[in-house]
């Protein structure tokens, strides 16, 4: 494998640095390259190309995430509703509720 001078220069910097910052490391780098220095590199492992949803797949996904969406704001839009603002939901409005169902009528 033949490297062009810019790489060259570039990995030599590399090699400096880590060599400043980490020797053990460095050594441990050295010593595998002397080890491997006749082996041929691998062959480059070929990925999967990755799928592309289908037109069906990429329906279903929009309609559950406008579904979503719409259950989420009707949510938001009911809670919002009432004549009291409600600090914690849903434990704060049925302590609420309660507090109003058992009021004397009176009041």
């Amino acid at each position: 494998m033949s490297l062009s001078e810019r790489d060259r220069q570039a990995l030599a910097a590399i090699e400096d640095q880590l060599a400043s910052s980490d020797p053990g490391l460095a050594a441990m780098l050295a010593c595998f390259s002397r080890l491997t220095a006749g082996e041929d590199m691998p062959a480059r492992e070929s990925m999967r190309p990755r799928q592309r949803l289908s037109w069906a797949q990429r329906t279903l996904a929009l309609w559950l995430a406008i579904t979503m969406a719409l259950i989420g704001a009707a949510m938001a839009a009911r809670h919002a509703g009432g004549t009291r603002a409600c600090p914690v939901w849903p434990t704060a409005c049925a302590a609420q509720r309660l507090a109003h169902v058992t009021q004397p009528a009176g009041r």
